[in-house]
């Protein structure tokens, strides 16, 4: 880092990059600093927080930098918590704040534990008023009645709520990841689909069809998504796969990065008693989807 510039830093987990995560982010844009900085953590090791639970996260982490990127960050630093897992909290302030970031300003959340002692926001405030570090923590966030945090938005995901989860979050939640081969057998029903996997270690939605729009070169189509098994066509132990009905598109996009947003939950995932019936279904779903804004 150039010690002859103001540096200011945001840290956090940023899970997400939910409503609140976006105040705190904003704090560091909007310091008045010649570069500002993120400091997270990558998906390799969990935090303490997160000891003896499956957790999962909101966004995969190349979606994470590249919506901090676009926010104006200068440089994401993602590190693994396992290098820093042993330091205290003062030597974080010195070994990593002081030495590693150069920071002059910090923006941290209200809730921001660190250091292998589990300093909190307001140690971290005192001490870097010592070191000549502005500390500015955010307070707590709401939307719709109640605290915005990663934990209410993972539980709204997991069933289904996406109009709550997109409220919290602040914008709607999409999948930008590559199209894989399918069976092709959607086309055969008149409703060819693109295939996505859901990554491991990402919280996966109620198994469901949602309504949402895909981007594809630039343009933005009206789209129907089916995340599950598919029970009517496969077996029960399948991988959750991203199954997407582009309305009006219909290219083969093998290996495309293709930008999948939902905005409703429609339906549960059935298991049809025959194909007829589930050809019968999606487009009744297609025809529901089509009738809608695009923001529904």
């Amino acid at each position: 880092m150039n010690h002859n510039h103001k540096n200011a830093a945001a840290l956090g987990l940023f899970d997400g990059l939910h409503l609140g995560h976006t105040e705190v982010l904003k704090s560091a844009l909007q310091s008045g600093a010649d570069r500002c900085l993120v400091f997270t953590f990558s998906d390799l090791t969990p935090l303490p927080k997160f000891a003896g639970i499956a957790h999962k996260s909101i966004l995969p982490e190349t979606q994470k930098i590249a919506l901090l990127r676009d926010m104006g960050f200068d440089e994401v630093v993602s590190v693994d918590f396992g290098e820093i897992a042993g330091l205290t909290g003062e030597e974080f302030i010195l070994q990593i704040l002081k030495e590693r970031l150069s920071a002059d300003h910090i923006s941290v959340g209200y809730n921001f534990r660190f250091g292998s002692d589990g300093k909190n926001a307001a140690y971290l405030k005192q001490r870097g008023g010592e070191l000549g570090i502005t500390v500015k923590t955010i307070p707590a966030v709401s939307a719709l009645g109640q605290p915005v945090s990663s934990t209410a938005i993972r539980a709204c995901i997991k069933k289904g709520d996406i109009f709550r989860a997109n409220k919290m979050l602040g914008y709607e939640l999409y999948y930008q990841l590559p199209v894989t081969e399918g069976m092709k057998l959607a086309r055969t029903m008149g409703v060819p689909t693109i295939n996505q996997n859901l990554p491991d270690g990402i919280v996966c939605p109620r198994y469901g069809v949602y309504g949402g729009y895909t981007e594809i070169y630039g343009q933005t189509y009206k789209s129907l998504t089916n995340i599950g098994v598919k029970p009517t066509v496969t077996r029960s132990d399948t991988a959750v796969l991203i199954e997407t009905h582009i309305i009006g598109f219909d290219e083969e996009i093998y290996g495309e990065h293709v930008k999948v947003t939902l905005t409703e939950f429609m339906r549960p995932e059935e298991k049809f008693a025959s194909i007829a019936q589930l050809k019968a279904r999606i487009h009744a779903d297609v025809k529901i989807r089509n009738n809608k804004s695009m923001e529904c």
